[in-house]
Order: C-alpha cells, then sequence, then structure tokens
C-alpha cells in the first residue's frame, strides 16, 4: 500500500514536472539544476543523519517516553481550552445581545 501511493506520486510529481517543461514555465537547464540541488540536499541530510544517529537515538527515545506520559495531559488541556473559548463567545454573545436590545429600547421613539 505504501509503495503503490509513493509511486502514485511520484508519477504525479513527473506529470507536472513534464507539463511545467512542455509549457515553457521552466527550461530544461533549470531542471538539471533542481534534480541536482534535491539529490545533494538528500546526500547530506542523509549523511548528517548517518552521523549524529549516535546522539540523536537516545534524545528521540527519551522525547517519546515523555511525549506518551504527557498524552493525556496535551488531550484534557486542550479540551480545556476549547471549553474556555467556546464559554468565552457564549459571553461576548450574550453581551452582545444585551446591548442591542437597550440600546433599541432607550431609542424608541422620540
Amino acid at each position: 500500500m505504501l509503495i503503490q501511493c509513493l509511486s502514485a506520486v511520484c508519477m504525479l510529481g513527473v506529470v507536472i514536472v513534464g507539463l511545467l517543461v512542455m509549457t515553457r514555465v521552466i527550461s530544461l537547464e533549470e531542471l538539471g539544476n533542481g534534480i541536482v540541488r534535491g539529490f545533494l540536499v538528500t546526500a547530506l541530510a542523509l549523511i548528517g543523519l548517518c552521523v549524529l544517529r549516535g546522539v540523536l537515538l537516545p534524545v528521540l527515545i527519551s522525547w517519546l517516553v515523555t511525549l506518551r506520559q504527557m498524552s493525556s495531559w496535551v488531550a484534557i488541556v486542550a479540551l480545556a481550552v476549547i471549553a474556555l473559548v467556546f464559554a468565552v463567545r457564549m459571553l461576548i454573545f450574550r453581551f452582545q445581545q444585551w446591548l442591542s436590545h437597550r440600546g433599541n429600547h432607550d431609542k424608541g421613539e422620540l
């Protein structure tokens, strides 16, 4: 399933790049430079990850343990923030209605 999705995304990329070249939005020279830059960035990122794996792996594991412990608290805080925003919006709506009724009542007749 993942390979099919990746294949479809790559095919879509090839089609889009082909359309851009055919409509002369980009030239073949710019396309070649972009492909080389993309390959170099990917290669450098992989080399950097391999070099820093000894440092990054323990840090990422400790973050995952901390996030697992905090996930319930994050959900509770998110629900509390949503409830608070809902309550504040309700109060503002009620206050606006109260002000509009009061303003219409005072200016009813001259």
